[in-house]
């Protein structure tokens, strides 16, 4: 799947690739590195940017990765902005990518609904430990190594310690701590 996603994009992404369809990616390697001047080169190095195949076989296992988990939509998202570049590890974590770029911009004030229209706040510190089990538990969609698991346990107490609700055909503003009141 990596080659034909690679060969729609090369052109944009590598000028000084063949162009043929049949081109191949590792041929392309070897004659960069013989066509590319040496001090070019030595740029490429001192600034991290060197294309070797270690390089292109861990993109072609992020690609792969990203498709595999999100579909080629999923990974028309890299072309967005440039606070789409994965980092390192992402790189070589793809999951860790697709968490974050579905993540909120923290500039982005429209996340989640105004206070004006919550119901209900319910303390459940008494079960936040159960809450980060059950993240744990739930790996295929939470890394183990993820931001939110490696919280130590006071931060996530105050960060997953209240729960907000809006109740439907009740009037704005928090008038109740407690789901199960009236009911």
């Amino acid at each position: 799947m990596f080659p034909d996603i690679f060969r729609s994009k090369r052109r944009q992404l590598f000028g000084y690739w063949n162009s043929q369809p049949a081109a191949n990616p590792r041929k392309a390697l070897r004659r960069r590195r013989v066509e590319t001047a040496e001090s070019d080169r030595f740029v490429e190095r001192l600034m991290g940017l060197e294309l070797t195949q270690a390089v292109y076989d861990r993109g072609a296992a992020f690609v792969d990765g990203v498709i595999e988990r999100a579909g080629e939509d999923g990974l028309a998202r890299l072309w967005e902005s440039e606070k789409m570049l994965p980092s390192p590890p992402e790189i070589e974590a793809p999951g860790l990518w697709l968490a974050r770029i579905d993540l909120p911009d923290p500039d982005d004030t429209t996340f989640g609904s105004p206070e004006s229209v919550i119901t209900t706040v319910v303390d459940v510190r008494d079960y936040v430990d159960r809450k980060r089990e059950a993240m744990v538990a739930h790996a295929s969609q939470i890394a183990e190594s993820s931001f939110f698991l490696a919280m130590p346990p006071d931060a996530f107490a105050a960060g997953f310690g209240t729960e907000w609700f809006i109740r439907v055909g009740a009037e704005p503003g928090i008038a109740e701590h407690d789901l199960m009141t009236g009911l």
